[in-house]
């Protein structure tokens, strides 16, 4: 009696301490997502003080992503046996809408795969049983086991995102995913000796074999059930543009899984059949089973299983230009060019007309001097004019595509160009700040390049056209505010001769 009074009270203080464990791990958890949570509020709320980009402009954008990452992916549990993280990877496809210049909402489709290992030496285990006679004993087993999990899920994250405004720079995103499992193995064996104590003989029996009483070995069950993993998530890293279309996203990343995902069976690791008591094939996993605890309840073997994740992630986004058609509304000072007025003249003179008579020739003097018209030397203000109301409306963030309001501006020079055959004009591509100078000049040269194509497939002969690219050398506003980057963002016209 006093030996099973010490048990219970080892067992309640033992459940006492890892309900104290549990409790701090717990507040751990709460203040780690506070501080996330407070992190990710003070960076928006600063962001927020900043000019707002306009409804229909670059800044409200999409990306569509593939990704990949790999590193230490463990189904992580603490129990009596020696536990061991695996290493596992993810992948899968995700979708990002800014909704500010740089902040986002990333939602993802995908994969991960965790592994771990567990073995549990000398460790014992009894329940009540009945033999095939119908008396009652205490089966009693020591078992020695090594188990490889392996768990398969389908993820769902939901993400807050922010990109550094930047042609490469940081990023960060917090959020949660729901994990959906797909498949979860174990793989191991076991060697155990069994054997049956009798109260009312006060004996116990490590023998005959017959009775199930001995020293036995099986494989371990492959069949695992496992709940729907509730993981928060956090990552970070650096990100780089590649192309006016393309980004990579490299970087780390922590799953840290919140919930319990154990689902546990009715039964122990090794299971006594009186029909069958040598047959303890196959052996029960130590992610499902149960053991006796001291003071008679059975329980689990693990206090929590659940998903711990880290490593290194890639991610490669593909930034589809915008579909919006911005009708540009020109301003009052253009009117449109006149058509050109032709005097048709008749096939034949009517018979009423008198005739015309003949001028005697008179050839024109040597001497005498011609007054040339006079050559546009300067673009015309209505044409500067156009220029500067289409400063961040010619092309979309990063692209080189002219808008439709573009498309109707350069229709109006290619008008004004017919009408002035002598006249021979420059192009000119600018942009803002926003990448390294290198890439803007590049960018810059293929805008007013854009440009040119679009004027000759209007009539305008090549000879009559050139174009050049300032990259951000140029500028005509500040590049601290998204105001004045909009306006550098611009094209221009300049006469040559």
């Amino acid at each position: 009696m006093a030996k099973n009074n010490i048990n219970k009270k080892i067992a309640i203080a033992s459940a006492v301490r890892t309900q104290f464990n549990m409790n701090k791990i717990t507040n751990m958890k709460t203040k780690i997502l506070c501080a996330l949570l407070c992190i990710a509020g003070s960076l928006y709320a600063q962001d927020s003080t900043q000019v707002a980009a306009p409804a229909n402009s670059s800044s409200s954008r999409h990306e569509v992503s593939i990704y990949g990452g790999g590193g230490f992916s463990s189904l992580h549990y603490r129990s009596f046996g020696g536990q061991k993280d695996g290493f596992g990877g993810q992948g899968g496809l995700g979708y990002t809408w800014f909704f500010r210049e740089a902040w986002g909402v990333n939602i993802n489709v995908g994969v991960s795969s965790y592994r771990s290992k567990m073995r549990l030496n000398d460790f014992r285990d009894h329940y009540p049983a009945v033999d095939i006679d119908g008396n009652d004993f205490d089966f009693r087993t020591t078992i020695n086991q090594t188990e490889k999990h392996h768990a398969l899920f389908f993820d769902i994250p939901l993400m807050f995102q922010y990109v550094q405004p930047k042609q490469s720079g940081w990023w960060f995103a917090v959020g949660g995913k729901a994990s959906i499992p797909l498949s979860a193995k174990t793989k191991g064996n076991a060697s155990f000796v069994t054997s049956g104590y009798y109260e009312y003989e006060d004996y116990e029996y490590f023998d005959p074999l017959m009775a199930g009483f001995g020293q036995f070995s099986g494989a371990v069950n492959p069949s695992v059930s496992l709940k729907t993993s509730w993981t928060a998530i956090l990552e970070g890293g650096w990100h780089f543009r590649l192309e006016e279309y393309w980004r990579l996203y490299v970087g780390f990343y922590f799953d840290f899984g919140l919930n319990n995902i154990q689902k546990t069976e009715d039964r122990h690791i090794v299971a006594f059949d009186a029909a069958h008591p040598t047959e303890y094939a196959p052996v029960g996993s130590v992610l499902t089973s149960r053991y006796t605890r001291a003071d008679g309840y059975t329980a689990p073997y693990m206090d929590k299983l659940s998903q711990l994740a880290g490593g290194i992630k890639v991610r490669l986004t593909f930034l589809p230009s915008s579909n919006k058609k911005n009708k540009l509304v020109l301003p009052p000072i253009l009117p449109p060019f006149p058509p050109d007025k032709q005097v048709k003249k008749p096939d034949t003179i009517p018979p009423s007309t008198p005739p015309v008579p003949e001028l005697p020739y008179e050839p024109i003097p040597a001497d005498l001097e011609l007054t040339p018209e006079p050559d546009i030397t300067e673009t015309p203000g209505d044409i500067k004019d156009l220029m500067s109301y289409l400063s961040g409306e010619a092309f979309e963030f990063n692209s080189f595509e002219l808008t439709p309001a573009a498309q109707e501006a350069m229709d109006y020079v290619a008008d004004w160009l017919t009408n002035q055959p002598n006249v021979r004009i420059e192009l000119e591509g600018h942009t803002d700040n926003k990448g390294t100078p290198a890439y803007n000049q590049k960018l810059s040269e293929r805008r007013a390049k854009v440009m040119c194509d679009y004027l000759i497939t209007k009539g305008i002969a090549s000879e009559r056209l050139s174009y050049k690219g300032y990259g951000l050398t140029k500028p005509i506003a500040t590049n601290d505010t998204e105001e004045g980057r909009q306006k550098n963002r611009r094209m221009g016209i300049k006469i040559v001769h």
